[in-house]
């Protein structure tokens, strides 16, 4: 293939035995390493803690309490993990309160090999560059709040951020100026 396999680390969770060794045998034959296949919430949780994988391919309909949904969200807020939905339902419930874990992908089973391969791919080059520019944008923060000069950024007038040291230049508390227009302070 033509997409240039650096193989990822990859948490498969799934409850289906056949599927999750499928799932595992598809992953190491496109060059990925599989860090371990989990059947529960509480077994992936453990997983991700201990091995670390780059991306989690998490089946949507799960044994026990915690559906993958659920799972998702807590594994992005506690790893900042990118996670990719892998499904057979696909029903418009399903799928709206999926995409609204802001996944980074969705696969539909039975899943084929190349879509697998470029929705992983994809995965974890959007969420290295989200989380580059959100290293970034703190950096950036960090330079503003301690500069000695006054900073301010508007739009047409509207202003969208300032440094402690406008706000102090101008009198006011950062909160009572951001998303004001210019001019119109109380």
């Amino acid at each position: 293939g033509g997409l240039g396999l650096t193989g990822h680390k990859v948490l498969v969770v799934e409850d289906e035995n056949l599927i999750a060794l499928d799932l595992r045998r598809r992953l190491e034959s496109l060059g990925h390493t599989v860090t371990g296949t989990a059947g529960t919430g509480e077994a992936a949780l453990r997983l991700a803690r201990s091995q670390r994988p780059d991306i989690v391919l998490m089946d949507i309909v799960l044994r026990g309490p915690t559906d993958g949904i659920e799972l998702s969200k807590k594994m992005q807020a506690e790893f900042d993990l990118p996670v990719v939905y892998v499904t057979a339902h696909s029903d418009e419930r399903t799928v709206a309160r999926a995409k609204a874990t802001g996944p980074y992908g969705y696969v539909t089973k039975p899943v084929d090999d190349r879509q697998l391969q470029i929705v992983i791919e994809m995965a974890v080059y959007k969420h290295a560059s989200e989380r580059a520019l959100r290293d970034s944008e703190e950096r950036f923060r960090q330079l503003a709040e301690a500069s000695s000069e006054g900073i301010l950024v508007h739009d047409r007038g509207m202003v969208l951020d300032l440094n402690g040291r406008m706000a102090q230049m101008l009198g006011y508390k950062q909160s009572d100026i951001i998303g004001k227009k210019m001019g119109e302070q109380a």
